[in-house]
């Protein structure tokens, strides 16, 4: 699957680009290209206060295809996402 991703770590499918307007974004990001998902991973960060749940995030990582804007010495890119599966809920996600 093919992704678009940028500084603000927007990444979506390129179906679902209809919706975003690409050019605000791609002006205001640093780094803006197009890439394959090679690994998706769930971590949950720490909590802030003792007794309470850290936040659940969705790491996915990319292969970088073709880099539109910026610059990068890298292959691969990981970009960090508020959500994902919990033990008590199925999905959380910010909207």
């Amino acid at each position: 699957m093919t992704h678009n991703g940028a500084a603000h770590a927007c990444a979506s499918p390129v179906s679902a680009l209809d919706d975003i307007d690409l050019t605000r974004w791609s002006r205001d990001a640093d780094f803006v290209f197009s890439g394959k998902v090679i690994d998706v991973s769930y971590r949950r960060s720490e909590p802030q206060t003792s007794g309470a749940d850290g936040l659940q995030h969705t790491v996915v990582t990319y292969e970088i295809e073709r880099v539109f804007k910026g610059s990068s010495d890298q292959a691969r890119v990981s970009l960090r996402f508020f959500g994902g599966p919990t033990s008590r809920t199925r999905f959380v996600q910010n909207e």
